[in-house]
């Protein structure tokens, strides 16, 4: 007894859609930590950590910009810490300055494969993360001391 779709190009044509899509489709960023747009991060912050939708290659293109009237910011020069998760879906990455506290109030943004360098963010077919960007913001000191009453001067 033949199967009526046994031969038949359908399949194979369907067959072949399917993996096209899945090959083809590009790597999301599912979460990052701190999470976009996070204000009161602790200043004490030593890694940024970043969770993609499918497993990635081992390659990376970050670039870390801050206010550059702080001192103490997000360098990556130097930084030995750069390393991925064993599923290879999370990217982890620290700073230079670790140990040195992050300026109050200062706002960081993240890019992964900037528009300015080649995209080495990539899935295991090859296909590259779209550059995405995300910011965080430092905690700011609370005020010191306490406040002095003004004495009411009366009629």
């Amino acid at each position: 007894m033949t199967k009526a779709w046994e031969g038949s190009d359908i399949v194979q044509t369907h067959l072949n859609r399917f993996i096209e899509a899945a090959v083809s489709r590009q790597p999301t960023v599912v979460s990052t930590n701190p999470s976009n747009g996070e204000v009161e991060v602790s200043r004490n912050l030593e890694w940024i950590s970043v969770t993609f939708s499918e497993e990635m290659e081992e390659g990376y293109s970050v670039s870390v910009d801050w206010d550059s009237s702080a001192a103490i910011g997000w360098p990556l020069s130097g930084a030995t810490a750069l390393t991925w998760s064993s599923d290879g879906r999370t990217f982890l990455f620290s700073r230079a300055n670790v140990g040195t506290r992050l300026v109050p109030g200062i706002t960081i943004q993240v890019t992964l494969n900037p528009p300015s360098h080649p995209p080495r963010f990539r899935d295991i077919s090859g296909n590259p993360l779209e550059p995405f960007t995300f910011t965080f913001t430092t905690r700011k000191p609370k005020p010191s001391g306490r406040a002095r009453r003004r004495k009411n001067p009366g009629p």
